[in-house]
């Protein structure tokens, strides 16, 4: 008999890890999936099996008394950053300061199992936050993050995570309001600044990054600059930039650009400093030109057909590290 607490192994529910109930639960919703689609007169999608499967799990784990944690539960604590975690709060909207004890039961969650964070929300009374977590663990459940079965490398994650923006400049033609190379270039350098944000600490522990590109696609003559952001720092860079920019247009891609082609090959480089990275190779002070130009030029050379080329920078905030060893 299936009393809900163990999975197709047969493994009771005390026995299960946090991430092999999390596994069983993903395998309830795609039977639930499989067996809707051989009725269809039953008019369901995927998410009506994630909130049915989270449902029936809640009043499972609220009965069984061996679910309850033997500790309270601090709301207020920080044991430790979930990248994974936040992803999908933020995915989902979830970034209001009510939102930060999702996230405690988001870690609580991947540390001590589902069913024993239910059954503890229950005894809180909170209703509120228990929408919000119903919320969050069926947009988990959806999501096929593996990062709590701890095998998928974070640095492979957080490449598959990140949004990428095409970012249009406002026309620097207009008389009025034209800047020189070396004024617009002072406010990227505010604009730098205040992306040190993204680092998780002073010393950016958990590796965040963003890309700044210019490409062309393949079958394009456009010349076009992107910038890649991990997801849960969208909000954040598209205020940065419009804070600087106020006319710049800021626009999310769907897909990603191609500059390949299918019977072509492929050339690249790399480039690094052969010296400490701290010395600037030449500060803007010292520009007498626009420096992208030569850049452009080459672009310009490429051809539509067949042909397509991108330049990628990949910016790791350095926290306040190097702001204080130099």
């Amino acid at each position: 008999m299936n009393n809900g607490y163990s999975n197709t192994e047969g493994k009771s529910l005390l026995i299960l890890s946090p991430q092999e109930e999390i596994k069983m639960l993903r395998e309830k919703i795609a039977n639930k999936e499989k067996e809707t689609s051989l009725n269809t007169r039953l008019n369901l999608n995927i998410e009506d099996h994630a909130n049915e499967v989270v449902a029936e799990y809640k009043e499972e784990s609220i009965q069984n008394k061996e679910s309850n944690l033997n500790n309270n539960i601090d709301l207020n604590n920080d044991a430790h950053n979930d990248y994974y975690v936040k992803s999908v709060m933020h995915a989902i909207g979830m970034t209001d300061i009510k939102s930060d004890q999702v996230l405690t039961l988001g870690r609580m969650m991947l540390d001590h199992g589902v069913a024993k964070t239910l059954a503890a929300i229950e005894k809180m009374k909170k209703p509120e936050l228990e929408d919000d977590f119903h919320r969050f663990l069926v947009q988990y459940l959806l999501s096929g993050h593996e990062d709590e079965l701890r095998n998928s490398p974070k640095r492979e994650w957080k490449s598959l995570h990140m949004r990428l923006y095409q970012v249009v400049l406002p026309d620097n033609n207009d008389d009025g309001n034209k800047k020189s190379p070396k004024e617009f270039i002072g406010l990227m350098e505010q604009f730098y600044a205040s992306m040190q944000s993204m680092a998780s600490d002073v010393r950016d522990d958990e590796n965040n990054y963003y890309a700044m590109e210019i490409g062309i696609a393949n079958n394009s003559n456009d010349v076009v600059f992107y910038t890649s952001i991990p997801i849960s720092m969208s909000d954040t860079f598209e205020k940065i930039v419009l804070g600087y920019f106020p006319n710049a247009r800021v626009e999310e891609c769907a897909e990603d650009y191609n500059i390949f082609h299918d019977s072509g090959y492929q050339v690249s480089s790399t480039a690094k400093p052969n010296k400490l990275a701290a010395l600037s190779l030449r500060t803007y002070d010292e520009l007498e030109g626009d420096p992208i130009s030569l850049i452009m030029n080459s672009f310009t050379k490429i051809k539509k057909e067949g042909e397509g080329a991108a330049l990628q920078i990949l910016i790791k905030p350095a926290g306040d590290k190097f702001l204080k060893d130099f």
